[in-house]
């Protein structure tokens, strides 16, 4: 797996990111307290790539961000009106 580091103030950070993401690799990014570590949700070698790379056990979920309220359906089941 081959490693890059790439500045913040970049213009074309987000644009390679994107790019790495829809290649199947994972991106490591800053949160305000930690780093962490991100792939396309429903790729599934990349989400693999996740439970190698911070050596999880694959009984431990890993938390899925969604942009919208309509992508709830494609990740979860018996979801609530109110959610």
């Amino acid at each position: 797996m081959r490693t890059e580091i790439l500045p913040a103030s970049s213009s074309d950070t987000i644009p390679h990111a994107y790019e790495v993401l829809q290649g199947g690799g994972l991106v490591a990014f800053p949160t305000d307290t930690v780093y962490g570590v991100g792939a396309l949700a429903f790729a599934g070698k990349a989400v693999e790539s996740i439970y190698v790379a911070k050596d999880r056990p694959a009984e431990k979920a890993i938390p899925i961000l969604i942009g919208d309220r309509d992508d709830l359906e494609k990740v979860g089941t018996n979801i609530p009106e109110s959610a």
